[in-house]
């Protein structure tokens, strides 16, 4: 099982590293924010959180958890956190797909 977390992981974090989309909202980011948000650790925490879901998926099949109460527990997560989330990168956490992760570089 260990080799096949760590394969959906590889996967996942590599295909969202490279994506030029990705690239471009994150430089954006930076450019936008005057340097507050840098655009490789934004690029790292997407991947890095893309990662860890396809990892997460893939122990979800081979356990046999229905996808539901995944699905669940994460929206009621980004709803709580949103409410602590700072007003100016709601929206940039929200496009991410990075909102707990990026909260933690803001005060």
């Amino acid at each position: 099982m260990p080799i096949l977390l760590a394969f959906g992981f590889a996967m996942g974090f590599s295909a969202v590293v490279a994506e030029p989309a990705l690239i471009a909202v994150a430089q954006q980011a930076q450019d936008i924010s005057a340097g507050s948000i840098d655009a490789l650790t934004l690029r790292l925490l997407v991947a890095t959180s893309v990662g860890i879901v396809i990892a997460l998926g893939v122990f979800r099949i081979i356990i046999g958890y229905p996808l539901h109460w995944f699905m669940i527990i994460g929206y009621i997560t980004v709803v709580i956190i949103t409410w602590f989330a700072p007003e100016e990168i709601i929206g940039l956490a929200y496009d991410s797909g990075v909102l707990p992760p990026i909260l933690s570089r803001f005060p």
